[in-house]
């Protein structure tokens, strides 16, 4: 703020409200793939194993990220159709 050639006040009475989930609403699909490449992340860096088990591991994760993918567009169609709010 000071940057930018703001001033900086203190404001005891200020509220701030955090809304969980509220900013990975708007990129759905983002913060899904984001989960599943830390679990990769994860694997590689404590569960590591042999190159058969790490292209399985790989390829499993993945696929999940499919399904969940899939099944959040099909359940927001549903919705749409309906005409009750997203999850």
């Amino acid at each position: 703020m000071r940057d930018a050639g703001l001033e900086v006040v203190y404001f005891p009475g200020a509220t701030i409200r955090h809304r969980v989930g509220g900013s990975s609403r708007k990129a759905v699909y983002r913060a899904m793939a984001a989960h599943h490449r830390g679990m990769w992340h994860y694997y590689r860096k404590h569960l590591r194993g042999t190159f058969l088990l790490d292209a399985a591991t790989f390829v499993a994760i993945w696929a999940r990220f499919g399904l969940h993918a899939t099944s959040y567009a099909l359940r927001t169609l549903k919705n749409r159709c309906l005409g009750r709010p997203n999850p």
